[in-house]
């Protein structure tokens, strides 16, 4: 039994280490290919745009840009992926421990989901109100 779960630690640390590599390695061609088409945009700006806007602030522009959307991909396109697959798993194991204590949860969750969407947006219209009066 505790190889079994020595085992399955293992399978996940190396599931894990190559959804981040895989993750980081197509941001990194994404962020390539954004700073290419970025520059090559520049590039066919007439004379007027850079006698407006100096080359090292639209450089450094676009290397801050490019680098902050790729910290983005990497970082929010891996925990979205990690949170999709870590609820398919604990859905389809309710269901397979306990089919009908899940059909509760599931009928359950969503009235909850929306009293918590509706309380947000009502806890959100009072700075609105109060700066207003």
């Amino acid at each position: 039994m505790c190889l079994g779960f020595a085992a399955l630690f293992a399978v996940g640390s190396v599931a894990n280490a190559g959804r981040i590599w895989f993750i980081q390695s197509a941001s990194q061609r994404v962020v390539k290919d954004l700073r290419l088409d970025v520059y090559e945009s520049l590039l066919r700006n007439d004379m007027n745009f850079f006698d407006h806007n100096t080359s090292g602030e639209l450089i450094n522009r676009l290397s801050a840009d490019c680098q902050l959307v790729g910290d983005v991909l990497t970082q929010n396109v891996s925990d979205i992926l990690r949170s999709i697959g870590q609820s398919a798993v604990s859905i389809g194991l309710m269901i397979y421990v306990a089919p009908d204590l899940a059909l509760r949860v599931a009928a359950i969750v969503p009235s909850i989901m929306i009293v918590a969407f509706c309380a947000g947006k009502f806890v959100r219209s009072f700075p609105k109100t109060s700066k207003t009066t």
